[in-house]
């Protein structure tokens, strides 16, 4: 086979973080999303350059910047015990949670900078920095729910893939949150609930108010401007059936809590 030519990557946005990863995504006709990935895709030089984003308007920087958020939350709240964690950092935290906490100290202290004053390159630069983090995050494992959900709401809704995950990110989150409060008892949901603490916290210091990842994360979309929910998409059950089938396909399924048909289900209800 022909080697792969020296790649250099320089983002255009701040969210996908792709000029960290190895992976892609392609659409087939009707919507539906396929990544695949290979680590020879890997940028051999990355370019973080603040004004090539700088004229990116306010809905496409929120967008951008909550996709970046949700591959650091979601990565951080894997809790499958096969994840690909690469040691140790000098703190002893695993690296991968060490780049998701750092990159979401990022993205809530300069997102909402970067949403009202583009120009802000500080902010740019800050939140191109916390998406190439978000890529090295997920390497630890992949992505949950709200991933699983925006995927199918992008396909079948035609939304910007952020919007997708702002409408979906606190109907999954409460959920989460529910099953760690419910059985306190379990490794996995104690484990889960020291991660959405550290959340928690780490919004609060950054000035947004609330007790739970859910209602920090709600009052931080409120900042963007971003709709929560399905609300203005008219959506009937039959939709949220079909929707619901879609997420339960989607291949982002390392949530910490394992989620079927059926969850998804009561998930998109709940967000109506």
């Amino acid at each position: 086979a022909n080697a792969v030519p020296l790649m250099t990557a320089i983002p255009t946005t701040a969210g996908t973080g792709s000029e960290g990863g190895k992976s892609a995504v392609i659409t087939d006709p009707s919507g539906k999303k396929f990544v695949f990935g290979n680590p020879v895709f890997f940028p051999r030089l990355v370019g973080l350059i603040p004004s090539f984003t700088e004229k990116m308007p306010p809905s496409l920087t929120a967008g951008t910047g909550v996709d970046a958020l949700f591959h650091l939350l979601e990565a951080y709240f894997v809790t499958d015990a096969a994840v690909l964690a690469d040691g140790l950092d000098a703190a002893g935290t695993l690296r991968c949670d060490s780049f998701a906490l750092s990159g979401t100290k990022l993205v809530s202290q300069w997102l909402p900078v970067a949403y009202r004053d583009g120009r802000n390159l500080e902010a740019r630069l800050h939140m191109q920095i916390a998406a190439l983090y978000g890529a090295k995050a997920f390497r630890k494992g992949d992505l949950g729910g709200v991933h699983a959900c925006a995927h199918a709401m992008g396909a079948y809704y035609h939304l910007h893939h952020g919007t997708a995950i702002a409408r979906m990110a606190v109907p999954v989150l409460t959920w989460n949150e529910r099953w760690a409060h419910d059985h306190p008892d379990l490794p996995t949901a104690v484990d889960l609930k020291k991660k959405l603490n550290a959340v928690v916290s780490i919004f609060n210091e950054a000035g947004v108010k609330g007790n739970t990842v859910a209602a920090v994360i709600r009052a931080f979309l409120d900042q963007l401007g971003l709709t929560v929910g399905l609300k203005g998409l008219n959506a009937t059950q039959k939709d949220i059936q079909i929707l619901a089938e879609m997420a339960s396909m989607d291949g982002c399924q390392t949530n910490p809590v394992k989620l079927e048909k059926d969850h998804y289900t009561q998930i998109f209800v709940s967000s109506l």
